[in-house]
């Protein structure tokens, strides 16, 4: 990687995320991968619905225990 990977601009949105990544594999020969990016993009949009809340699967489990 280089300096310009970390200043560059950001996604704009999923579909975006998977485009670059794909772009970004398939430039360093790692077709393999570049063929997941979608599944890469999906998981970043299933965090992100977790960590803000969104998801109905954001609830607690009852077998980990909680400290607050």
């Amino acid at each position: 990687m280089t300096p310009a990977d970390f200043t560059s601009a950001s996604c704009v949105d999923f579909s975006d995320l998977a485009l670059r990544l794909a772009a970004h594999w398939q430039g360093l020969g790692r077709h393999e991968l570049a063929a997941q990016a979608g599944q890469f993009a999906d998981a970043a949009r299933a965090a992100k619905a977790a960590l803000a809340g969104d998801s109905p699967e954001a609830e607690l489990s009852p077998y980990v225990y909680a400290m607050f």
